[in-house]
């Protein structure tokens, strides 16, 4: 059968891939279309164009971001382990998916704390004479030897 013919899996959609929030998911299936991406790695690659302090905020909001979203899905994983989750018979698919996205978050959420701690020791708003960033490169550069 085309995937266009299947029955239309609306309910808590939003809330399921981890991008809306649950109050939402009863709500329009495409809430999540709504919300804006996390601006912290974003503004992290610009920082040199604005001031330190935007940067260290938009660290911080994307950090909140990142645990409300570990919320949002731990209470959605939680209906799954109590058997009250929409499409059970779905449960492995979404377990693989739910796992990749907490994963990210969880990324996001130690990654912001750490390029918080590090732009607060900067000197210039740009981070020009970090003493850190070669230490960076150098193990980025030597993760796969």
């Amino acid at each position: 059968m085309p995937l266009s013919a299947a029955t239309p899996r609306t309910r808590g959609m939003s809330g399921w891939c981890g991008t809306g929030n649950v109050g939402a998911a009863a709500g329009s299936p495409n809430a999540w279309k709504n919300r804006s991406p996390p601006p912290g790695v974003l503004r992290s690659f610009f920082a040199d164009l604005g001031r330190q302090r935007d940067l260290v905020s938009a660290l911080e909001a994307a950090r909140a971001d990142a645990i409300t979203a570990q919320l949002e899905l731990a209470t959605m994983a939680q209906s799954s382990v109590d058997g009250s989750a929409p499409f059970p018979e779905r449960i492995a698919m979404g377990a693989l998916t739910m796992r990749f996205v907490a994963d990210f978050h969880r990324l996001v959420e130690e990654w912001t704390t750490w390029a918080a701690r590090e732009v607060a020791t900067w000197e210039h708003a740009d981070g020009r004479e970090w003493k850190g960033a070669r230490k960076v490169m150098s193990d980025i550069a030597n993760s796969t030897q």
